[in-house]
């Protein structure tokens, strides 16, 4: 069986908003066939331009690479966000045709996929792919983000700048088994699902807002400021509060459209004084008051999950933990709820966020018990983020040719036994050397993890500077660390499995010393566990532990600031060269500037 899930670039049909006014971002396509995963890419990577919305190119690239035309699709599962779940076919088709204009004929798409098209509720995408990637037989599934679906009105849509008010899926807490090879769904509990009320993705939104990052998709430069604040300087501002037994609440009216207000209401009513630069100025660690406001909401968020997921464990006698929507993107979160809960075995897909809608529905629809759909062939657990598409040694080849023709300052030699390429990468960065890294598939999900990595030798002090020479990220934003598995715990406090670089740990004593360069100022980081079974990329690292004694090397994303990760053989060149860069690795083509 062929399923196609897409993540559907509109808030509500076409029919409800020809002028195309709600538009959503984070686009994807998966291609799921026979319970095994084909592909699944992000719209962004195609386009190049980040959170870009629907599934024009990704969901394209997905057939083409399978060999697989959308006449001899047997399904589609579609989602969206932020309104009223599409209940009618024929708006899902009639988003396909105006996604897919021009490629394929209107009348096409709807002799091929009529009947063949089917909703997913958007938390229920997001539960099913954080559950059936944990390879759990049984677990607790958290699903907490901004906004989900909007509840008790269905076929009710709001086009309008209005949109956001009433009630959303916000965090809905499910149970869920497999029975007879199907995904079996309870709803255990539901916060922040009332009438304008709002949950723990969207009190965190504001604040970011507030900080100066105008949208959610800078959360993540929240969280990094966190640590040069101190919560307990705002101590009586309550932005979340933690309700026994597992669940949380946000105190503070609904104002979508105007988080300064709504934030800096709730710090003045707790007797603070805001600065005048609140609401103006960036968040940076020469700021305090905005430094004190990220840990603000930080801590309580820390305090909130743990108190949600403990409250779970113990009432429900289950330590088997899954984790999906944009807050399990949290990772510092997360490695203080392994410090509190060091029983829980805690799973978050490679694609936690709105990017893998388009896989949780197309999982959905293959195995959900209420699906309309039956897929006989067993799901497998999601062991590697590699999902997207690969390019042929040929591709490659046609790249690297048209680049030397245009580019007489870099020299390009052909390395195609593994080891001795990854010995010439680790040569070089035991020279100082930053190294482009592009092969295989690409990552679905926002973490590079070897397939399109920016490398560099960690024990370098200099060499975070030196990353964001080319990067040109805030300079308070901490490089990651890739590290072999088994090492994991002699370097960090918790031992917790981090394939997907989910959860952060603190360094022991005496050990963030030996790699400073992926060091937060509060001995964090947040890790990639690499195990045996990754390929190439674990050859890579552990060719450096023979030379060098550290398991560990600096990995961030092969892109410049405010650019998707590159995804063709195409992007990494053009990348490479813009950024100034000495070395790149594509395929097994090594090239450097001389």
């Amino acid at each position: 069986m062929k399923i196609l899930g897409i993540n559907s670039g509109r808030a509500v049909p076409p029919r409800f908003d020809p002028g195309f006014v709600r538009k959503l971002s984070d686009g994807s396509a998966a291609l799921v066939q026979n319970g095994r995963i084909r592909c699944a890419a992000i719209e962004e990577r195609f386009t190049r331009v980040r959170y870009s919305n629907g599934y024009r190119h990704s969901g394209l690239a997905c057939l083409s690479r399978a060999g697989i035309a959308i006449d001899t699709l047997d399904a589609v599962a579609h989602s969206t966000c932020c309104d009223s779940v599409w209940s009618e076919s024929t708006d899902i088709l009639e988003d396909i045709a105006e996604t897919w204009e021009g490629i394929f004929p209107r009348e096409r798409i709807f002799k091929a996929l009529e009947g063949k098209v089917f909703t997913v509720d958007h938390h229920q995408s997001h539960a099913t792919l954080a559950f059936a990637g944990s390879g759990f037989d049984k677990a607790i599934v958290l699903v907490i983000d901004g906004f989900g679906n909007r509840l008790n009105h269905p076929e009710s849509f709001d086009p309008s700048p209005n949109w956001w008010k009433g009630a959303f899926e916000r965090q809905t807490y499910f149970l869920c088994e497999w029975r007879h090879g199907r995904i079996h769904f309870e709803v255990l509990h539901e916060d922040a699902h009332g009438p304008n009320e709002i949950g723990l993705g969207e009190v965190y939104r504001s604040v970011t807002h507030a900080l100066g990052w105008h949208t959610y998709q800078h959360a993540g430069k929240t969280m990094a400021l966190a640590p040069f604040g101190n919560p307990e300087h705002l101590q009586r501002s309550r932005l979340i509060e933690s309700v026994l037994p597992h669940s949380s609440r946000v105190p503070i009216r609904n104002l979508h459209n105007d988080p300064i207000s709504q934030i800096g209401q709730v710090i003045a009513a707790a007797g603070y004084a805001l600065p005048d630069t609140f609401g103006i100025c960036t968040g940076n660690p020469n700021e305090p008051f905005l430094c004190d406001v990220a840990a603000l909401v930080q801590h309580q968020l820390e305090t909130a999950l743990i108190n949600t997921i403990s409250g779970l464990m113990e009432e429900h006698g289950i330590k088997n933990i899954a984790f999906g929507g944009g807050v399990a993107m949290n990772c510092v979160a997360l490695g203080k709820l392994h410090r509190a809960r060091p029983d829980i075995k805690l799973y978050i897909p490679p694609a936690p966020a709105d990017t893998g809608q388009a896989l949780g529905n197309a999982l959905w629809l293959a195995y959900a018990d209420r699906s309309p759909i039956t897929e006989s062939a067993p799901s497998v657990p999601i062991r590697s983020a590699a999902l997207g598409i690969s390019y042929t040694r040929a591709e490659t080849d046609r790249a690297v040719s048209g680049f030397l023709k245009n580019n007489h300052d870099v020299k390009a030699v052909r390395i195609s036994e593994p080891k001795a390429l990854a010995s010439a990468i680790v040569e070089r960065l035991l020279q100082g050397k930053v190294v482009g890294l592009r092969q295989g598939r690409a990552e679905y999900g926002p973490r590079a993890l070897g397939q399109a990595s920016i490398l560099a030798d960690a024990r370098s002090r200099e060499m975070h500077d030196i990353v964001n020479s080319f990067k040109k990220r805030e300079p308070f934003r901490p490089y990651a660390p890739s590290i072999l598995a088994e090492n994991v715990e002699e370097f960090l406090d918790i031992g917790a499995h981090s394939p997907f670089m989910s959860i952060a740990g603190i360094f022991r004593r005496g050990k963030g010393q030996t790699v400073p360069a992926v060091v937060h100022v509060d001995g964090s980081a947040r890790y990639q566990s690499v195990d045996r079974d990754i390929g190439f990329y674990r050859l890579l690292l552990e060719t450096y532990y023979r030379r060098t004694g550290i398991p560990i090397v600096l990995n961030t994303s092969f892109n410049l600031n405010g650019e998707p990760i590159v995804e063709t053989p195409e992007d990494a060149l053009d990348c490479f060269q813009r950024a100034g860069m000495t070395d790149l690795v594509v395929g097994d083509w090594y090239l450097q500037h001389f």
